[in-house]
């Protein structure tokens, strides 16, 4: 729902738009999600490390070099998205839905979209 929220300000290309923001959430997902991260981890990239957490976090360094190893961007400055105010009208318009392990604010979907400047 947020890239969604992000492109109905920008018109930004949806596949580019998530490569660039889901990096950033599963790091904030991080300590509710992280067996599910973990599990991702091992049957997406095939990496393991020695706690779940550590595994989690190797998951999401995966997919973020095979996001730059195939060419989508990784930041919104790579899509000409600069201004703040734009990800902040995202934020506080974004349908606010549970999640796999969080329900986020308004305030903390537009740190993660800063984040991703």
């Amino acid at each position: 729902m947020l890239e969604h929220a992000v492109g109905a300000y920008t018109d930004c290309n949806h596949g580019k738009a998530l490569a660039v923001i889901h990096p950033v959430l599963y790091r904030h997902l991080l300590n509710e999600g992280k067996e599910k991260l973990a599990r991702m981890a091992e049957r997406v990239w095939n990496v393991k490390g020695d706690t779940v957490e550590q595994t989690a976090i190797l998951g999401i360094e995966a997919l973020e070099a095979f996001i730059k190893e195939i060419g989508l961007p990784s930041h919104w400055s790579e899509m000409g998205i600069k201004d703040e105010s734009i990800l902040r009208a995202a934020a506080d318009t974004c349908l606010l839905m549970p999640g796999c392990c969080k329900q986020f604010s308004r305030d903390e979907l537009f740190e993660i979209l800063k984040e991703c400047m």
